[in-house]
């Protein structure tokens, strides 16, 4: 999530649920044919899942789908998203947009209260929203991003003003935020995790590591290397929690085998199953829950290095990989990419893919690039993330493969994903796979941040003016039909220039024990699902 959305590795991380497995009744034979019934164990009301040491638990500062999970059950904010990327309240009662869209007020409900009693109001959020400024220009917070358009805020970064003019409380229920010109992607971008609302105490020492919020769960502990506890809020303004205890376990595990074999023998609840894993799974009667995610998968080109340079390469490039191998690592969920705007945002259109594999058509393009029998003979490192699943590995073994036949020679080699990510920012790359996954429902998540000439995301080295203007335009447009027509032209043109292979659209599967119930998906995954209306059902 940076510069607006993060670079995220293929399904922003994947976070597993655990608890025990109940036993199940049973029953067994006497002489004489009497049969004696074993008493079925109560179900629990606890809730336990996988999951890796957290970076914060601030919100201001969360950048991780670990860090994310946590903080989407013991926080709240003005707004949030539903299983269809509906905006929907949170302690936002109702809200309203002036005329011109630059000017937001929201009215809270009134009887929200922190964990540690006092009640929330809007104060509470100008000095959340204030603080996100309050680190310096170099604060990890992805929120600055959607917050520089605030009136006031280039003053109040510049040490020149106290407040920020564009946030007020007009009383207890009322919060205001005004803007210095329209912006579309504002709504969507408040119900992001670096929103959620924070009370005084946020400023004291520790806070990111004992938090307060005001969210259906409360922090109860945090054992380093071990897990994080949280309990139900008794007095939660939506009503008690289904669960009594939420606990996260760190366990650093990462071998999928094992995963699924805690899965099978009942220690967890739910797993994200991939590949044979998931099908596996399916056919022992499992039930599978799958859900598209607002990412895309692509291949990347730097179009200012050489060879890729020449479009007519890129588009060689694009036409000699037969994308139907891709399908079979992932029989379950796997959407084949149809363009750059994934299945639920604005301007997505489903059809065929953008490229096609047509080998005859590739060597002809590289013979016009001038390259002799229509082959490139070109060696160039193909930099890959260590810890790659075991799909994405056999994904970039098609790729080698059917590169190698025109000519074009991948020397694979393995970076930790930090590096990896350093490199793509600064364009060290000249080819690579990858994965961008939306911070917010908007499509100008993916191609503004991806494709503007200035996006600080662009690692393609790509600039078209027409792209440009499209997407300034789209980006503060609020007619949905005009919004449309000019992301889906934007795509169109870009495409053309082929900077990037899309691959596949983001899609995962979950087995769960038969018993759970109450646990909605949206298309951020479980990370950023809250777990308020989960229980359970023999």
């Amino acid at each position: 999530m940076g510069g607006g959305v993060v670079l995220v590795v293929v399904s922003r991380l994947a976070i597993l649920f655990s608890l025990f497995l109940l036993a199940s009744c049973r029953s067994g034979g006497e002489p004489g044919g009497k049969k004696e019934e074993v008493p079925l164990r109560p179900l629990p009301r606890n809730f336990t899942l996988l999951s890796e040491e957290p970076r914060t638990l601030d919100p201001a500062f969360v950048d991780d789908t670990y860090s994310s999970n946590i903080v989407c059950q013991t926080f709240d904010g003005l707004i949030t998203v539903d299983e269809n990327l509906k905006l929907v309240p949170e302690l936002a009662r109702t809200w309203s947009v002036s005329a011109d869209g630059s000017r937001y007020t929201f009215e809270l409900v009134s009887d929200a209260r922190f964990h540690n009693g006092k009640r929330v109001t809007a104060h509470d959020f100008v000095h959340t929203f204030t603080r996100i400024f309050l680190q310096g220009p170099g604060a990890p917070s992805i929120g600055r991003e959607y917050l520089k358009g605030v009136v006031g805020v280039d003053e109040f970064v510049a040490g020149k003003a106290d407040t920020i003019r564009g946030l007020r409380a007009y009383d207890a229920t009322h919060f205001c935020v005004e803007l210095d010109s329209p912006d579309a992607t504002f709504l969507a971008a408040m119900a992001m995790p670096n929103f959620k609302v924070v009370p005084p105490e946020a400023d004291e020492p520790g806070f990111a590591r004992r938090p307060i919020g005001a969210g259906p769960f409360i922090f109860e502990e945090w054992k380093p290397a071990d897990r994080i506890t949280l309990k139900a809020n008794l007095a939660y303004h939506r009503g008690r929690p289904k669960l009594n205890e939420v606990q996260f376990l760190i366990t650093g595990t990462a071998d999928p085998q094992a995963q699924v074999e805690m899965f099978r023998r009942g220690r967890v609840q739910i797993i994200q199953a991939v590949g044979e894993d998931a099908a596996f799974l399916a056919k022992e009667g499992y039930p599978i829950l799958n859900r598209s995610e607002l990412s895309l998968h692509y291949l990347g080109f730097n179009c200012a290095k050489t060879p890729f340079v020449d479009v007519r390469v890129r588009k060689a490039v694009a036409a000699s990989i037969n994308y139907d191998r891709f399908g079979i690592f992932e029989p379950l969920c796997y959407l084949p990419a149809t363009g750059l705007i994934p299945p639920g945002m604005q301007g997505y259109a489903g059809g065929e893919r953008p490229y096609a594999y047509d080998p005859i058509a590739a060597a002809k393009l590289l013979s016009e690039a001038g390259y002799a029998g229509g082959k490139l003979n070109t060696e160039i490192d193909f930099v890959s993330y260590a810890g790659e699943s075991g799909i994405g590995v056999k994904i970039e073994n098609v790729i080698i493969d059917d590169l190698s036949k025109i000519g074009l020679r991948l020397k694979k080699r393995e970076v930790p994903w930090v590096t990896f990510n350093e490199m793509v920012a600064r364009r060290e790359l000249s080819f690579y796979r990858l994965a961008w996954v939306a911070d917010i429902p908007d499509t100008s998540s993916v191609l503004y941040s991806l494709f503007y000439s200035h996006a600080l995301n662009n690692s393609f080295s790509f600039s078209n003016a027409d792209v440009d203007r499209l997407l300034s335009q789209a980006r503060v447009a609020f007619d949905p039909v005009a919004k449309t027509a000019m992301y889906q032209e934007a795509q169109e043109k870009i495409l053309q220039d082929v900077p990037l292979i899309p691959l596949d659209f983001g899609c995962y599967n979950y087995a769960r024990q038969p018993y759970v119930r109450g646990l909605v998906l949206n298309p951020y995954g479980l990370a950023d699902t809250s777990l308020e209306n989960v229980y359970y059902e023999r």
